[in-house]
């Protein structure tokens, strides 16, 4: 069984973690939790049960939610954007390239990328850029 894991912490405390197993099992799970209490979570199934699933939650409680299905057309683009200019883009090819890249945009101007490759040549690629704290907050 491979198993891959993950795991860096950015200066400003965001927590960026990847869990990858084997495709036989397929399971691909990322979290991304930033300081201003964002949670990011994927799930992506086998190519054969071809489930995908996103959820992004911002702490202003805008809930994005989306799932595909089928792995003939297998090609999933994703853009959330919520009212404090946070943008979530998130494109998924088809299983044969198996190509999951995520782009988290958000008000600090820090910039993360993580890259996770498996023995599928799947490669998983994360980058969150958060623009700077001088956003106007609204209660």
């Amino acid at each position: 069984m491979y198993k891959q894991t993950c795991a860096t912490q950015t200066p400003d405390e965001a927590l960026y973690s990847i869990t990858c197993q084997t495709p036989d099992e397929a399971l691909y799970s990322i979290t991304c939790q930033t300081p201003d209490e964002a949670l990011y979570s994927i799930t992506c199934q086998t190519p054969d049960e071809a489930l995908y699933s996103i959820t992004c939650q911002t702490p202003d409680e805008a809930l994005y939610s989306i799932t595909c299905q089928t792995p003939d057309e297998a090609l999933y683009s994703i853009t959330c954007q919520t009212p404090d200019e946070a943008l979530y883009s998130i494109t998924c090819q088809t299983p044969d390239e198996a190509l999951y890249s995520i782009t988290c945009q958000t008000p600090d101007e820090a910039l993360y990328s993580i890259t996770c490759q498996t023995p599928d040549e799947a490669l998983y690629s994360i980058t969150c850029q958060r623009p700077t704290n001088n956003t106007n907050k609204i209660r």
